[in-house]
């Protein structure tokens, strides 16, 4: 009887369920190509160097491919963090800090940014098309509505949440329970599970922003039952020099050493191949 009351999904198709329901029937989304997708970030891009303001960023001296790769990045973000209304809140180094980034960006630099990005959004929308930014930002934009006509939980468990981005986070975290309370203040509605040295991908999110409070209510587990001994060793010695973000990017602490397992096994083995090919040969 439980397991029929379980719904075990991923968060892509979370968010994609979210605007089924707004419409009421299976929502066919026509995704971006790869290529379209490079077309969009070069004509950004070109956007950006010709932009009258470009040659006062401090950005402006990188080389093509960095200065292609830094506007991608920078691009993805801020989309992972907001919705296009609140676009302008980049604009404000104090209250949207860029973390993760060597290169600090003042409010002129960040103007000629946000202009790309503007135009990059509508370009986007002249190719009815979307990515998966602007995916979840319709998703999350849907779900502020006071009507949302969506599946009602008694509570949300998220697991390897360091992987998701900060408008995934709020996703999740204001899911409606049958009162039509969000799941993270209800009580027991929400749980999160992660662990910021197994990170994927370079998002971020901040609990706060996502109205997440876990002040008094969050653990750390330190024994590991499933490596061996010499694993746990090796695993945590490329590890420690780092710092990670567990649950909240604004918290980045080092590793804590792991309560080794008392189990025994062979060490790892580092093999050093040639190419792609003898790698997978191996």
């Amino acid at each position: 009887v439980e397991r029929q009351l379980i719904l075990v999904t991923t968060v892509n198709s979370a968010v994609c369920g979210v605007i089924d329901a707004a419409y009421e029937q299976k929502t066919e989304i026509i995704r971006l190509t790869e290529i379209q997708e490079e077309k969009l970030l070069a004509e950004s891009l070109c956007f950006i160097r010709t932009h009258a303001g470009f040659n006062e960023c401090p950005f402006r001296s990188l080389p093509q491919p960095e200065l292609q790769r830094f506007v991608r990045e920078e691009f993805a973000y801020v989309r992972s963090r907001l919705v296009v209304a609140d676009y302008q809140r980049y604009l404000e180094p104090e209250s949207f800090p860029r973390r993760g980034r060597g290169m600090a960006l003042n409010r002129k630099s960040r103007e000629v940014v946000l202009d790309g990005l503007y135009f990059f959004e509508t370009e986007l929308q002249k190719l009815k098309a979307a990515d998966s930014e602007a995916v979840t930002q319709a998703a999350r934009s849907i779900l502020a509505a006071p009507d949302f006509p969506g599946r009602r939980y008694r509570a949300v468990l998220v697991d390897e949440v360091q992987d998701l981005s900060q408008l995934e986070l709020e996703i999740v975290a204001n899911m409606k329970t049958s009162t039509d309370e969000p799941v993270r203040t209800a009580q027991n509605g929400f749980f999160l599970v992660g662990d910021g040295t197994q990170t994927i991908y370079r998002r971020g999110f901040r609990l706060v922003d996502a109205g997440v409070a876990i002040t008094g209510r969050s653990y750390f587990l330190k024994k590991n039952y499933r490596n061996t001994k010499e694993i746990l060793r090796a695993g945590h010695a490329l590890v420690s020099r780092y710092e990670f973000a567990d649950s909240d990017e604004s918290e980045l602490v080092r590793p804590i050493e792991p309560d080794y397992a008392s189990r025994h096994g062979a060490k790892p083995a580092l093999v050093k191949c040639k190419s792609v090919e003898d790698e997978a040969g191996y």
